[in-house]
């Protein structure tokens, strides 16, 4: 096995070095008399700064004699120093100084002038007087006032080492050390310097360490140039292991110069910032390019710590990398956080086990027993299977379609054409349910940001006269505000600047004016099909079909839209299409044919044939090919994609024939290409074919294999299909294990991977499957993608004749549960049954009827092999009731809220009835027809007096809010029974509180009582966990507003006086609630608007959340 404890420095690094002599070769120029006219630019470049610094009378004097005998001929570092360090600006080239002092004088000279260059203290002090900034050489004592340029002066000392390490020969070199050694007396800054450029006098840079406490707050530069010349931990430590080094100077010049003087010591410095807040892509990315080659467990540690963070795809890239340097420490790393629960590195782990099963065999000794079982039982997975008979491959995999190039070459044989058809004239409007009133709830901001001067009327005429008016992004505030007959004919003239366009100004402008706005929203979504391609779903029209045509296959929301477009349009967009599909080849014709070939696909070829016919026999017969090839060729890329080296066969999971063995890798290859060239939402048709011949067992693991691998790659976006593949070779654990990146995705800012995720989940299409996606769409953080979510779910609901939430119902799963909601798990001579409490939590049992905190471990009584299985089934049992168990929970209160019911037949399927569910149910009260019940242990009705109650099929069921309990005088004698029967809930009912408005604030719309409280900024944020939606941070980041849907276009919207700002709520932490008030649409008050809505018409249980809410925020 490789030693994976020693380590080398890669060549490519040695641009970055701080060089020191005797270290890694770096090539460096020796000075050139270039330099010289460099050095005089760079005096001359800020002549006011060094006129300044030369006359303040507060300016050291001893620097500025020796800087005027340096000007007048007489060679002096000081002087030298003190006129660059002067005149020295942000853009100041000082390695061409360095430069030019060691042509002139000398490398002795050049270190001198650069050790006083950095000693010397250059500051500016507000001159009130003359109202400007001051400035003055200090000379070598801390300085009083803002230094400046300290970084930018550090650099002619960056030069000067590089020359001594590279260019100086052993003569000079020791004419150097000997005419710094005194130098390190002058000052602390001094001193670091000195060690900086000869990091061989170790003894030195030990002294310099030493006085670093001296160094004056702002030195950053100066620990940085330590932290150069260090080579032990010891120093290191000394140092106070850099934690005073600022963002600036952190980076690869010193990350690498650190690990060659370092090695794996380098490690907790360069890989401190992985630990801070507010780390980036970009800082994450630059230090874990060196922990990947560190040895070490320090390194690989640290590459594991973000495995479960925002920037997972970074850092799981990089464990990857590094585990493929160090196999042997990555297995054992990787198997111990395995075994205590991290799904990334068991993850990483089943890939790293496949790919070098032969240095996780050699780590097994060294690991402890639940990490070598879980590592043994990966290598007994790798132990491949032989290939499956010639026969039972499928025969696509044997002779895949894109190699019969005969039939490519017909494929691509000139096809008939029929010129001259005009498509219908004409626009067709297809909106879905709701979707009008939505789009029309316009931004105010926009509406109000933007004025055009005079009345309506003038606005139209400046429009119509002026074109260019047309383009200003402002413009939509008059089409969303005037008269729409005023408007309409201007409208669709509307071209806005991209760069200050939102969706959210442009769909409330298509609501408004429907087809008049298309010219505008055609132009405006071929800009930034991805952002604004939606606006184009509800349209049908020729420009519209052909445009909407070229995003189809795509692998990004224009490729999405494309098809939600066609599925919408599906009965009219034939004869759209048919004249671009017919006509000349071209990208039209291509874009057509495939939007064709799609609608024949989804709704048969008679749409097609139907519309060909309306044109004619030319249409018909230039359309016949295109019906009548083979899917398989058809379904083809004009180039095939070449795999990327990670998709080996031999180091991802075998897939099993049915018949018997395995599929040969040159198959699997075929597979993986054919998974390439699927487009979303149309899996390439010979996929049906291998599913139908292999195990899906095996599909699922190998297609989660892929995934793996491509994660482990950085997410590559052209192999995207490795993550859409999911969906035709997925499974229910395939959904489980896709749901938490899915989650995690959109804070990596890689919310488009968490939107196709979701397209996985609903291919899958299981319960279990979208039991996932429906508890994406209840909870996750980020709205964006909990919107996407639950429209996925509507769609899904819609496609079964069902809302969301009798949806939601259908997902729960029994889990195996007996009729009484139990399961009994036998260890052989024992036996124990589970339970659940108010929560759903698994209550284990003996035999006796004593409860345990879980189930016991194996006993050497017990039946080896039935426990185990009882301990696997209990595992997994918690694992999914953990997921339920909140949706459950959180569905049962809303609709509690919401007043949502259910029919008789739904309530006992589904609640009373079922195994799960009615341990919620029995615990709470309901209402049959009015009639107020509990759910008794035998599963029966009984009312307050426990009298039976009959449940008749014809009832609906709902669940009373305690308002409504309390206002039929019946909430004490329900809360007194459960109080008896130790009835908890899983969720507060009896006992919630309950708010009422006062008289005052019923016969208004605002709510007073909340006016100029202060409050932390975090709590409102924590509004988001009650349904609260913070406003659009178009403001500078700031969402100026929060606030809560009570009814349709009935909002309370929250103000506070500083706003929430987006990510970062520290930057405002504390501040007041501004005003509160009712409002038709979530929006910045005006005090000018009518305000005709009051808060006492809202349903008082809505107000009473709402109230509550705030209670919890703000009292």
């Amino acid at each position: 096995m490789a030693d994976e404890d020693s380590w080398e420095l890669p060549a490519a690094w040695r641009r970055y070095l701080h060089p020191r002599r005797g270290g890694a070769p770096c090539p460096t120029a020796a000075p050139a008399e270039a330099a010289l006219k460099t050095a005089a630019e760079q005096l001359e470049g800020w002549p006011e700064l060094l006129r300044m610094a030369l006359e303040d009378p507060d300016s050291e004097p001893r620097a500025l004699e020796a800087a005027r005998a340096h000007r007048g001929g007489a060679p002096d570092p000081l002087g030298a120093a003190t006129l660059a360090a002067g005149a020295s600006a942000y853009d100041s080239d000082m390695a061409g100084v360095a430069d030019a002092w060691a042509f002139r004088n000398g490398l002795v000279f050049a270190a001198r002038a650069a050790v006083e260059m950095v000693a010397l203290s250059v500051t500016e002090v507000w001159n009130m007087a003359a109202q400007r900034s001051d400035r003055r050489i200090v000379g070598h004592t801390v300085p009083v006032g803002e230094e400046v340029q300290l970084d930018v002066r550090t650099r002619a000392a960056v030069r000067v080492r590089a020359l001594l390490a590279a260019v100086a020969d052993d003569a000079e070199y020791a004419a150097v050390v000997e005419a710094l050694a005194p130098m390190r007396e002058i000052s602390p800054r001094a001193a670091v310097a000195v060690a900086y450029l000869l990091p061989t006098e170790q003894a030195w840079v030990d002294e310099a360490i030493a006085a670093a406490g001296a160094l004056a707050a702002g030195a950053g530069p100066l620990r940085t140039l330590l932290l150069c010349s260090v080579t032990t931990r010891e120093q290191l430590a000394a140092l106070g292991g850099g934690t005073t080094i600022g963002y600036a100077y952190r980076g690869l010049p010193l990350y690498t110069t650190l690990a060659e003087g370092l090695g794996a010591a380098a490690a907790p410095l360069v890989g401190k910032r992985l630990t801070e807040p507010y780390l980036d892509a970009d800082q994450a990315q630059t230090a874990l390019k060196v922990l990947v080659r560190l040895p070490g467990d320090e390194a690989f540690a640290l590459v594991m710590s973000g495995l479960e963070g925002s920037l997972s795809k970074r850092f799981t890239a990089a464990a990857g990398e590094a585990a493929g340097r160090f196999p042997v420490r990555a297995t054992r790393m990787l198997a111990e956080a395995a075994a205590k629960g991290s799904r990334p590195a068991e993850g990483l782990l089943a890939q790293h086990v496949r790919a070098h099963s032969e240095a996780a065999s050699s780590a097994l000794p060294q690991l402890p027993p639940e990490a070598a079982a879980l590592v043994e039982s990966l290598l007994a997975l790798g132990v491949r299977i032989p290939e499956a008979a010639a026969d039972a491959v499928p025969a696509v995999l044997t002779a895949p379609p894109w190699a019969k190039k005969r039939g490519r070459a017909a494929a691509s044989a000139a096809p008939p054409v029929a010129e001259g058809l005009a498509a219908p004239e004409g626009v067709t409007e297809v909106w879905a349910a709701g979707e009008r009133e939505e789009w029309a709830a316009a931004d105010a901001w926009v509406m109000r940001s933007h004025w055009v001067p005079g009345s309506w009327e003038a606005r139209a005429r400046l429009f119509a006269a002026t074109p260019e008016k047309l383009r200003e992004t402002g413009a939509a505030a008059s089409f969303l505000q005037g008269p729409e007959e005023l408007f309409r004919p201007l409208v669709g003239g509307w071209d806005p600047q991209e760069h200050f366009l939102a969706p959210g100004m442009v769909r409330p402008v298509a609501a408004r004016y429907g087809t008049a706005a298309l010219p505008a929203l055609l132009r405006i979504a071929a800009g930034r099909p991805n952002r604004f391609g939606e606006v184009l779903l509800p349209f049908a029209d020729a420009a519209t079909a052909r445009l909407i045509a070229s995003w189809a296959g795509r692998s990004t929301a224009a490729g999405r839209i494309a098809a939600a477009w066609l599925e919408r349009h599906a009965a009219h967009a034939a004869p759209l299409l048919l004249p671009d599909a017919a006509g000349r080849p071209g990208p039209a014709r291509k874009a057509a044919e495939r939007m064709l070939r799609s609608l024949a696909e989804a709704h048969g070829p008679e749409p097609v044939r139907t519309a060909a016919a309306a044109y004619g026999p030319q249409a018909e017969a230039a359309i016949a090919p295109l019906l009548a090839a083979d899917p398989l060729i058809t379904a083809l890329p004009d180039r095939m994609p070449k795999l990327p080296a990670w998709v080996d066969p031999v180091s991802l999971p075998q897939i099993r024939v049915r018949a018997g063995g395995a599929l040969p890798d040159e198959a699997v290859r075929h597979l993986a290409t054919m998974l390439a060239v699927s487009e979303p939402g149309r899996p390439y048709p010979a996929i049906a074919e291998v599913r139908e011949a292999c195990e899906p067992a095996s599909l699922a693991a190998f297609g989660w294999a892929l995934l793996e691998s491509w994660r482990t790659a950085g997410m590559p976006a052209k192999e995207s299909w490795t993550l859409a593949a999911l969906g035709v070779l997925g499974d229910d654990d395939t959904a489980r294990r896709l749901a938490p990146l899915i989650r995690a995705w959109p804070g990596e800012s890689a919310h488009h991977r968490a939107v196709q995720g979701l397209d996985v989940l609903a291919a899958i299409g299981s319960d279990a499957a979208l039991t996932q996606l429906q508890s994406i769409a209840e909870r996750v953080k980020f709205r964006a993608l909990k919107e996407r979510a639950a429209q996925k779910i509507s769609a899904v609901a819609e496609a079964r004749g069902l809302s969301p939430e009798q949806l939601a119902d259908r997902l729960v799963p029994d889990l195996g549960l007996d009729a009484s909601g139990g399961l009994v798990l036998d260890y052989g001579p024992r036996r124990f049954t589970v339970g659940f409490d108010e929560q759903l939590r698994p209550v284990v049992r003996d035999e006796a009827g004593k409860a345990r905190a879980s189930l016991p471990a194996v006993a050497k009584k017990d039946d080896a092999e039935l426990a185990e299985a009882a301990r696997a089934r209990f595992k997994a049992l918690r694992a999914d009731v953990r997921t339920l168990a909140g949706d459950g929970i959180r569905r049962l209160e809303a609709a509690m809220v919401s007043g949502r019911t259910w029919t008789a037949q739904e309530f006992r399927a589904h609640l009373m009835e079922h195994p799960l569910m009615a341990h919620l149910a029995r615990r709470l009260v309901w209402q049959v027809d009015g009639a107020e019940v509990r759910v008794a242990e035998d599963r029966t009705l009984a009312d307050v007096q426990d009298a039976p109650v009959a449940l008749p099929p014809d009832a609906v069921v709902r669940l009373p809010h305690p308002l409504r309990l309390e206002e039929a005088g019946t909430l004490a004698a329900w809360s007194e029974l459960f109080a008896d029967y130790e009835l908890l809930q899983p969720f507060p009912q009896l006992g919630r509180a309950v708010h009422r408005l006062t008289e005052q604030e019923r016969g208004g719309h605002l709510l007073p009582r909340y006016d100029g409280v202060a409050v932390q900024t975090v709590r409102l944020i924590r509004l988001d966990r009650r349904g609260w939606v913070r406003g659009d941070p178009s403001d500078n980041g700031v969402a100026r507003w929060t606030s809560k849907k009570l009814a349709d276009h009935r909002y309370l919207v929250l103000e506070p006086d500083d706003g929430i700002p987006i990510g970062m709520p520290e930057a405002i932490p504390d501040q007041h609630v501004e005003r509160i008030w009712l409002s038709p649409s979530p929006d910045d008050y005006w005090r000018s608007d009518a305000h005709p809505l009051k808060l006492g018409d809202i349903d008082p249980v809505a107000m009473s959340e709402a109230l509550a809410d705030l209670a919890a925020a703000l009292d």
